[in-house]
């Protein structure tokens, strides 16, 4: 019978070390699934539950945030190598948010709105230019970025009037800044829910050699055996993982999807321009 803190090898690409109670994953681990797909956050009755990060080598994809009973449910997923990365909720591996984020730092677009099922169906579209700046504050973590919306676009798939577009002279210029403001301090909590990238895959590449790792073994054998012994292995582990959990956690508070939802459902445009827009194109 497992009881706190230990490893176990189920095969040449896979094993666990973490947490255990009763015989079951419980508590913080480390779990290599196969030589693609590794996971560390919580687990319980040996699934994982709450907070965790999932590494996906094979789609070079990341996912941070909340599991539930061995399910990804929300948080980011983050794609490394083709750059964009989507805040929000997943169902049966598909995107499906009411108010999410979805960025593509190749073109610059980002959207903020409804996704159903992997496809956009109304909000937001915002063609930007970011770029990092330097933060002078040496006591936050958070990367700090310029970030500069050139155009703001309300696209509506599935509306009754059955607009398509919106286009941004439309807005009054109150709604406009307002809208800007928004979607820069979205993006910004957004940004930093993830990780930096070599950061992260860094831990895993260190959680990944534990098990050939002959001295950790040892001392992973002799972990339950003496008081305190070598007791760092747990906090070194821990440690990394609670940093990755806290800047989620603090990420999420500074979202403020709530008091902006009602804002971000319909814009407020220009009766004018729609006057003008709509006799033209009798």
């Amino acid at each position: 019978k497992r009881e706190n803190f230990g490893l176990n090898i189920y095969s040449e690409d896979s094993f666990y070390v973490g947490n255990w109670k009763a015989n079951m994953k419980e508590g913080i681990g480390f779990l290599k699934i196969n030589k693609n797909l590794m996971y560390v956050g919580n687990f319980k009755n040996n699934q994982m539950h709450e907070f965790g990060i999932l590494y996906d080598k094979e789609n070079n994809s990341l996912f941070f945030g909340d599991f539930d009973h061995g399910d990804y449910k929300e948080g980011i997923v983050y794609n490394y190598v083709n750059e964009w990365f989507y805040r929000g909720k997943l169902e049966n591996g598909k995107k499906n948010d009411h108010l999410c984020t979805y960025f593509d730092a190749k073109s610059g677009n980002l959207f903020i709105g409804e996704i159903i099922n992997d496809e956009f169906n109304k909000g937001y579209i915002g063609f930007c230019n970011i770029t990092q700046v330097k933060n002078e504050d040496e006591n936050e973590e958070e990367e700090l970025l310029n970030f500069n919306i050139q155009k703001i676009f309300y696209f509506d798939g599935l509306g009754a009037n059955n607009k398509s577009f919106i286009h941004h002279d439309a807005f009054t210029p109150e709604f406009y800044s307002k809208i800007q403001d928004i979607m820069n301090n979205i993006f910004q909590a957004d940004y930093n829910l993830k990780d930096q990238n070599e950061s992260v895959l860094e831990y895993f590449s260190y959680l990944e050699g534990i098990e050939s790792n002959e001295d950790y073994n040892t001392a992973l054998e002799n972990y339950n055996s003496f008081d305190n012994a070598e007791q760092c292995i747990e906090n070194e582990f821990i440690s990394n993982y609670d940093n990755y959990f806290q800047r989620y956690k603090k990420g999420k508070q500074k979202l403020g999807l709530a008091e902006n939802e009602k804002f971000l459902e319909q814009p407020d445009t220009n009766e004018e321009f729609e006057k003008n827009a709509f006799q033209n194109n009798l």
